[in-house]
C-alpha cells in the first residue's frame, strides 16, 4: 500500500448551533391529534418486512447461503403458512400525531395544554451542515 504523502486532515466541529434547514416552510395539518389503534393487519402486509438476515443468521444460527436456502427459507415459509392457516398472530399498531416544538437538539412533544409531555434528544452531525432531527421541527 503506498504511503500517504499528506497527513489526514482532522477538523473540529464547525461553530454554530442549528443547521441551515429552512424554518419558514408551511406546516402541514395533521389528520387528527392523539393516538389511533389499527388492528387486524394481515400477515401479508408485514411479512415482507421481516429481517431475514437477523432471523437466519442471528436467531437460527445459519451462517452460509446454502444452508439458508436449503433450511432457512423453507422453515420460514412453513412458519408463515402455519401462522396464516391457524390465525396465530393478531397484528396491531398504535400511532399518533402530537404537537411539538424544537429547542436545540431536543424535540419537545406537547400535551393538550401546551405543556411538555416528553422530550427526545437527538444527535447532531459534527461537521458539514450539522443536521439534527430536531431541526426539521419549528422552534
Amino acid at each position: 500500500m503506498p504511503k500517504r504523502e499528506t497527513p489526514l486532515e482532522v477538523r473540529e466541529p464547525e461553530p454554530g448551533g442549528r443547521s441551515d434547514v429552512a424554518t419558514d416552510n408551511p406546516l402541514p395539518e395533521p389528520p387528527f391529534l392523539g393516538t389511533e389503534v389499527v388492528t387486524g393487519i394481515p400477515l401479508a402486509d408485514y411479512a415482507p418486512w421481516l429481517d431475514e438476515t437477523a432471523l437466519f443468521k442471528g436467531q437460527w444460527g445459519l451462517k452460509d447461503a446454502g444452508t439458508i436456502e436449503a433450511e432457512g427459507r423453507p422453515r420460514l415459509r412453513a412458519l408463515l403458512d402455519r401462522i396464516a392457516r391457524e390465525d396465530l398472530v393478531e397484528a396491531a399498531v398504535v400511532y399518533g400525531w402530537f404537537p411539538c416544538v424544537s429547542k436545540g437538539d431536543d424535540l419537545i412533544v406537547l400535551d393538550e395544554d401546551g405543556g411538555e409531555r416528553t422530550r427526545f434528544t437527538f444527535p447532531r452531525q459534527q461537521r458539514g451542515r450539522r443536521l439534527c432531527l430536531a431541526d426539521f421541527h419549528r422552534a
